[in-house]
This record gives C-alpha cells, structure tokens and sequence, in this order.
C-alpha cells in the first residue's frame, strides 16, 4: 500500500568546507603563551566544524630568535612554554621548525613547511596519517590589518595566504575585517584582551597573573626568572 512506503531520506545540506581537512596553525612570539592564544585555536576550530571541515590538530609555530623583537625570550624558553600549555589539550601541539630557521622565515613560508609535513608518508614531526589535509593560518584581526602597512608584507604572498592556504580571523572589538574568499572572520562569543605584553607588564610589577596562562607556565616564568626585569 502507499502507505507503506518508505520516504526517501531528505539529503543533507551541503556546507562550503565539506570534505575539506586542516591543520591549523598559529604563528607568533608567544612571550608568553596565554589562554587567549588557545582560545584562538578553539574558536578557529568550531568554526571550521561549523563549515563542514574536519580538523585534524592545532599547532603553535613561535617565531625565531632571528626576528629580533625587543624583549623576545630566546626560543628555547618560549618552545618549553608552549609545550607546557599544550599539556592542557588533546589537540594542539607545539612545532619548533619555525624558530630552529637561521633567519625568519615569512608566515608563507611557514605553511609551505607545513604542507610539506602534511604529505609526509612517514607523518614527520605531526600526525599526518591523512590524504588531502592541508594548513590554515589563525590570526587576529591586527595582522590582517598589517597586511595593507606599505613595505610590511610582500603582496604575492599575502594573496598566497588566502587563496592557496585560507586565514581564520579572530575579530576583535573595534576591528574592521570583511570576510571574503579565503578569509574567515569569527565573532568570539566571549570576548577576552589579555595579551603577552599586559601578561609582562603584571610580572614586572609584581601583580598576579594567575587565570591568564597555565599554572605550569606561571611556574616555568618562576623557576627561570624570566620577565621580572
């Protein structure tokens, strides 16, 4: 009888990321980490879920001791800071290519070494076990807006960051960031300013800066010394 037939499933509607996979990635100095710097990684993560994707794991890439930026830690001690924090997540790890380089390399260059570490067949420093991934930067809006500073940052390759490799902006109060192809803006529901610089300010003068980075961070800063100068 009619009623007895089955209705055809109603097929589910397709999302612009479906069957894509990435590796994201977070560039910086990370001096040092802070929560807000996973919080990025997580909110970039949601959203790439939202849009189909599947995400295979979040990486923190700190810059090298070649790019020279006042105050910057040398590597060795960001590199053990990171991996600390990172004990706090299933999915994000911490990758010291980037600052083993002898000089800087450009953030192109950066996600160019991670497409390389993605084909792999023997999953290189990463668990690379899958066909087809490839690398996405998450950034805030700051760099983004850098992009158009004369001399910064070399055209061809900023168009290379968004139409080979695609960007996940982290929007910010006040920011002005339109998403368009190859870039992905996230509203944070919760929003959250800390930073490094604040985070050494407090060190500095000797204000508690418990809550905004890992407990295990808080306690390397201790046991090195570091920022209290």
């Amino acid at each position: 009888t009619m009623s007895s037939l089955k209705r055809p499933p109603v097929p589910k509607a397709k999302k612009p990321l479906d069957g894509r996979k990435f590796l994201i990635v977070e560039g910086g100095s990370f001096n040092p980490p802070h929560y807000l710097h996973m919080r990025n990684l997580e909110m970039a993560r949601d959203r790439l879920i939202e849009l189909g994707a599947t995400v295979l794991g979040g990486v923190l890439s700190p810059v090298g001791d070649s790019y020279a930026k006042p105050g910057l830690l040398p590597a060795k001690h960001r590199i053990a800071m990171c991996q600390l924090a990172c004990e706090e997540s299933d999915w994000i790890v911490t990758d010291s290519w980037e600052c083993s380089q002898a000089t800087q390399p450009t953030t192109f260059k950066v996600l160019e070494h991670f497409t390389e570490e993605l084909r792999r067949k023997d999953g290189g420093s990463l668990e690379t076990s899958t066909y087809g991934a490839a690398p996405i930067l998450v950034c805030g809006a700051d760099l983004i807006e850098s992009f158009s500073v004369p001399g910064l940052w070399d055209p061809v390759e900023v168009d290379q960051l968004y139409s080979r490799f695609g960007i996940v902006c982290i929007a910010r109060k006040g920011s002005e960031v339109t998403p368009h192809a190859g870039l992905i803006v996230v509203e944070p529901t919760v929003t959250n300013d800390v930073s490094s610089t604040k985070i050494r300010d407090c060190i500095k003068t000797k204000k508690s800066v418990a809550f905004l980075l890992p407990a295990s961070v808080i306690s390397y800063i201790k046991q090195h010394c570091l920022y209290w100068r």
